[in-house]
């Protein structure tokens, strides 16, 4: 449930489309549906400064911006169709952890930070690499099982005490192979 796909498949289940790079909006909108706050930001009332965010992305976008979670490409612009970087995803995933850009990392090296505290293990190094939506779901499944920066607690164990996230839903999370 933490990670919705790109429609179904000729026998009507999902398509993850794992092997395909994400674009920004698409990686906003999983990170926010990682943090169990899909329906707050399809209810919610955002306003950002950017004019070329799509319409379905909207509410995915402003809850990540007013929550200090991402920043656009310029002042005005978000680039949602642009593909992600690994260090972007990694960028927004560390602040959902409690680290700050400049202070904790530097976002064009997101990498170093999250290789040191396990949530990678030294494959995201590369500035060109392919990154693909099997990364961020990868990225995104290791994330709950980090500390917040300022505590012990780890994302998972948030989620659930915020009653977003259950010891099922963990548990099925974990057992689930993901292979990319």
């Amino acid at each position: 449930g933490l990670f919705s796909g790109t429609g179904t498949d000729v026998e009507g289940n999902p398509n993850f489309d794992l092997d395909r790079a994400p674009t920004r909006h698409e990686a906003v909108t999983m990170l926010v549906s990682l943090l169990g706050k899909k329906e707050e930001a399809m209810t919610g009332t955002w306003d950002t400064p950017f004019t070329d965010v799509a319409n379905w992305a909207k509410p995915f976008v402003g809850y990540a911006y007013a929550n200090g979670l991402t920043s656009g490409t310029s002042a005005t612009t978000f680039g949602g169709n642009d593909p992600i970087t690994a260090t972007q995803y990694l960028t927004f995933v560390l602040k959902v952890l409690g680290y700050e850009v400049g202070t904790d990392f530097q976002w064009n090296r997101a990498w170093e930070l999250s290789d040191r505290i396990g949530m990678t293990d030294g494959r995201y190094r590369e500035p060109n690499q392919v990154f693909l939506r099997g990364d961020v779901t990868l990225i995104s499944r290791n994330a709950l099982d980090q500390s917040h920066k300022e505590d012990e607690q780890t994302l998972s164990e948030k989620l659930m005490s915020e009653n977003l996230f259950t010891a099922e839903d963990y548990k099925k999370t974990v057992e689930s192979p993901l292979v990319i």
